[in-house]
């Protein structure tokens, strides 16, 4: 019997925290059927470059290093050990 791994689902429903806390940006979305963990990008515009800032095994992460006054735009990944990824479907900004 032989088993091919798939690519995970696509994260869903990603949201933030707009001004909430002084000290982070807090994002979450829903779970990806077969993700083992969330890759989480970030870039000042919705056309900038994605730049990893850290990596979730749940469906929450903490952007501790958001600077206040700056508008982000947020991208999740969602990886399983085939290093298989689906971007999250829409940008949030």
């Amino acid at each position: 019997m032989r088993f091919t791994l798939q690519p995970p689902s696509t994260p869903n429903n990603l949201s933030a925290s707009d001004g909430t806390y002084a000290d982070k940006v807090a994002l979450s979305w829903s779970a990806a059927f077969g993700a083992q963990s969330y890759e989480v990008y970030r870039a000042t515009s919705s056309t900038g470059t994605q730049s990893k800032i850290g990596t979730a095994t749940g469906t929450s992460f903490n952007d501790t290093s958001a600077v206040a006054g700056t508008t982000y735009t947020y991208w999740v990944k969602a990886v399983n050990s085939a290093i298989a990824k689906r971007k999250a479907t829409g940008a949030l900004s």
